[in-house]
């Protein structure tokens, strides 16, 4: 049960949200974004998996062989802040980024969503409590694809039940895990969920 509660998690990583998110996103919004293949889609995708999953991934690693977390499941609520302060500056980059290339306003809003996420987290982790991570990033994707699917040509009323399923087996695995509270587990989900709603809403 451990083992399968392991692959959940890792597949369902945070640091994969953002790019699966997007790549959803540009999928579902062909009347926005045109081909899966156009410039303009092939652009946001490209940044959002560079700046969000690539060097995010990199920069663990770093932080790994220097010594500063103990591994990468960075359970400590000190170690997490040492890997959230530089991530939460490249989901601000890639906000500039998608924002300042004038994509379509969906796009800079979702990494907005994102990144007030990624600090208030922060904030919770040092002020409060741990938090759930993985719950805030499907609570963020279940807004996303909300939010998609009232804009989309396409039903996509599959993939709200999907996202459904998907955030309770992470959050189940987490708690399999011992890795959070149930409440740390709800905190995130709710939490996740209206940052990304609000982002979408400014």
């Amino acid at each position: 049960m451990k083992n399968l509660a392991k692959v959940i998690s890792l597949l369902l990583h945070p640091i994969f949200i953002p790019s699966y998110t997007a790549l959803f996103m540009v999928w579902a919004l062909p009347n926005i974004f045109g081909y899966i293949t156009s410039a303009q889609a092939v652009f946001v995708i490209r940044t959002i998996v560079f700046y969000t999953l690539l060097y995010p991934l990199f920069i663990v690693f770093l932080m790994k062989k220097l010594g500063f977390i103990d591994n990468y499941n960075i359970a400590d609520r000190k170690q997490r802040i040492l890997v959230f302060i530089p991530m939460a500056f490249m989901f601000m980059w890639t906000y500039t980024v998608l924002y300042k290339a004038q994509t379509p306003h969906i796009t800079a809003s979702m990494m907005m969503g994102c990144t007030i996420a990624l600090f208030l987290s922060m904030i919770i982790n040092i002020m409060i409590e741990k938090i759930s991570i993985h719950a805030i990033g499907m609570g963020g994707m279940f807004a996303m694809v909300l939010f998609t699917a009232g804009i989309s040509i396409y039903n996509i009323s599959w993939a709200l039940m999907l996202v459904v399923l998907l955030g309770g087996l992470v959050g189940t695995a987490r708690l399999v895990l011992q890795a959070h509270q149930p409440r740390e587990v709800y905190n995130g989900y709710m939490l996740g969920f209206l940052c990304m709603a609000g982002a979408m809403l400014l």
